[in-house]
């Protein structure tokens, strides 16, 4: 049996795999427009993939329509990359990517870039192996690179 508070969700993520996540709002609507996130628990070889898959979320034949957004992930060695394979959704428009957490990274990071640039909104946790970046600001409809080392 697992002990947390009441007001506590435990989330158990098999290594390999990344999440997508946004923060919760009020309502559908308002949510829909907060930043998008993801969660990354990398596997014994330090690598994980996922994929999204964004649509209206209340018409029908969003897919056959050609109405979706759609991207993978991939994560290895001290880099993260999100790949555009469909942008035909303009409800993604504005939306940016703003926190990924990293779990499993093994070696102390010092530098973080995001699309080639620097970034300094990060910190890395030596007793977990968390490394948590924040504020990335970069735009959904855009290719994401992250590297850290």
């Amino acid at each position: 049996m697992l002990n947390a508070p009441m007001n506590y969700m435990p989330l158990h993520v098999r290594g390999g795999y990344i999440l997508p996540t946004q923060e919760p709002g009020r309502s559908t609507v308002f949510t829909r427009s907060l930043p998008l996130g993801m969660i990354v628990a990398l596997d014994d070889s330090e690598e994980a993939t996922g994929d999204i898959f964004w649509d209206d979320g209340d018409s029908i034949d969003t897919y056959e329509n050609g109405d979706y957004y759609q991207a993978e992930f991939q994560a290895y060695k001290g880099q993260l990359d999100c790949i555009i394979q469909y942008d035909g959704h303009r409800g993604v428009d504005g939306l940016e990517w703003g926190t990924a957490r990293i779990f499993g990274v093994s070696t102390s990071v010092s530098t973080v870039t995001i699309n080639g640039a620097k970034h300094y909104d990060y910190a890395y946790n030596s007793q977990t192996k968390e490394l948590l970046i924040e504020n990335m600001k970069a735009n959904i409809n855009t290719n994401l690179n992250v590297n850290w080392s």
